[in-house]
């Protein structure tokens, strides 16, 4: 994380209960600068239903980033730069970028409905990555995945599975 005016230590915030894994608003305030997620940031579960991460603050950028919220019961939540329409408590970024070597997972390993990958901007999103929110391939439903800015957006590169081979297939939400 970059910028100023930070409320507590920079780091990365784990809740030990959920395995949840938050970057930028628990530990930056309003006015907070850059997140930037590039490695593995990895919520699965080996059960039950994959974790949440969420990769907040004003300026999000996932470069060459792997993050994964599998479960062999169900896929989990990952949030980039906002929540669901940008509705709900957590921070919603300006600006969010997913570059091309990046993938969010969020699938059912086996029985078990695709969780939510949201990459969300109230002013651009640029996403050129890959999500994928695959129902179980021993059943389940495909999940939700939502590519959204609220002024812009650019998608045409992006990589999006919501498939479920023995379920109904989920949800691209383009806004």
């Amino acid at each position: 994380l970059t910028g100023f005016n930070f409320a507590a230590a920079v780091g990365v915030a784990v809740d030990g209960e959920t395995g949840a894994v938050t970057l930028g608003r628990t530990i930056v305030t309003a006015e907070g600068g850059t997140a930037i997620a590039s490695g593995s940031l990895d919520a699965s579960s080996a059960t039950g239903i994959g974790g949440a991460v969420n990769v907040l603050g004003a300026r999000i950028a996932v470069a060459a980033g792997s993050i994964t919220a599998t479960g062999p019961d169900g896929g989990g939540l990952v949030q980039v730069g906002g929540g669901f329409q940008g509705q709900g408590t957590v921070w919603n970024a300006q600006n969010t970028s997913v570059d091309p070597l990046s993938v969010i997972d969020v699938s059912a390993i086996d029985v078990g409905n695709g969780g939510t990958a949201i990459a969300w901007a109230d002013g651009n999103t640029w996403f050129q990555g890959t999500a994928i929110a695959q129902g179980g391939p021993l059943g389940g439903n495909g999940g939700l995945i939502e590519t959204s800015g609220l002024q812009f957006l650019a998608s045409s590169n992006a990589t999006i599975d919501a498939s479920a081979p023995f379920g109904e297939p989920g949800t691209w939400l383009l806004d």
